[in-house]
This record gives structure tokens, sequence and C-alpha cells, in this order.
């Protein structure tokens, strides 16, 4: 049984699958291509259908990038709701902990999904950038209310999402080097945080 208490049918299930084989398939084909040079026909050649599967589903390719940045938020969610309980535990005290814990969490996404930085570049004037831009506006001010007013958080937000992201995508693919370049992004960033919100 479901939440909702339906039962899913075999046809539900097969349409979930199916959605999820072409989500699967466009993170590759976003990832070696680009979301730009991506075509539809790519992401069905990828998940083993037709173009006209994939239509059942999605209108384009942006509406695919969308509903993969929504699971994205889905697989980042436990990191969300650590981040926010160690900011209410610590304050201006979490600053390092928690930026390290948000840069592990998007490293770890992006070894299970590799196209996670096309995506979110193709959807930089999409909601999902203002709702990070909001996210972590609320966690300055959870940690130091009193400090700095909402323009100001709204602008280090903004600083922070951009270098992370910048920095992130640079990083090595695996090993030590990449380790090491992660921790780098904490020591430039720390200390911008602690300036500005102790």
């Amino acid at each position: 049984m479901t939440d909702s208490g339906k039962r899913a049918t075999p046809r539900q299930a097969r349409s979930e699958q199916t959605v999820q084989s072409i989500l699967d398939a466009a993170d590759m084909v976003f990832h070696e291509h680009g979301v730009g040079s991506a075509t539809t026909t790519m992401i069905a050649k990828e998940a083993g259908l037709s173009v006209g599967a994939l239509y059942r589903f999605f209108d384009d390719k942006t509406a695919i990038a969308v509903a993969l940045a929504d699971s994205f938020a889905e697989l980042l969610a436990d990191t969300v709701v650590a981040v926010e309980a160690l900011i209410a535990e610590k304050g201006t005290e979490a600053i390092a902990e928690s930026l390290a814990m948000v840069v592990d969490g998007i490293a770890d996404l992006t070894k299970e999904r590799p196209g996670y930085f096309e995506v979110m570049r193709h959807l930089r004037d999409h909601q999902l950038r203002e709702i990070q831009i909001e996210m972590l506006a609320r966690w300055f001010t959870m940690m130091s209310p009193r400090t700095v007013d909402l323009a100001a958080r709204r602008r280090i937000a903004l600083t922070v999402s951009e270098v992370t992201r910048a920095l992130m995508e640079r990083a090595p693919a695996k090993g030590k080097a990449r380790q090491d370049h992660l921790d780098e992004i904490g020591k430039l960033l720390v200390p911008y945080l602690e300036l500005h919100l102790s």
C-alpha cells in the first residue's frame, strides 16, 4: 500500500520505473554533453526508449532537468536537516562544521548524480537557485540573527553558493586530491562567514 492508501498498479509502477530510467539517462547525457547540447533523442536512446515514449512523461529537456533538480533536492534532504539541527544547537560555532557537511553532501551527490553541476548551471534562473539562496540566508539568520540585515544575508548566501559551486566543479574526480580540494573550500569560506556573521 502507498502512503495514500492506494495500491500501486503495475501500470503505475512501470510508469515510475520509466520516469526513473529517463532521469538516470538524462543525468548521464547532461554530464557528458551538457544540457545545452543534449537532445531528447540522446536521452531516449540512453534510456532505451523511443522519443515518443519520453514525451509521454516530459515536454522537453528542460522539464527533465527540473525533475532531476527536484531529485537532487530530495537526495540532499538529510544533509539539510542535519545542518539545520547543528546550527540550532551551536549558532556561529557551527560555521565550519556545517559548511563541511554541505560540501561533503554535494560531493557525495555528484558521485551518484554526475550531471548535477550541468543541470544546476542550466537552471541558474530557475526557482531552485532562489530556494538555495533563501535556505542559506535562513541558516545565516539562525547563526547570527542580529548582526546582518536580510539584504546582506542574501548577498553572503549568493557568494557562498556561487563560490562553492565554482570550486566544486573543478574538484578532481577522486582520491586524496579530491578531498584536499574540498577541504580548501572550507578554508576559503569559513573566514569569510566568520567575518560577516560573528
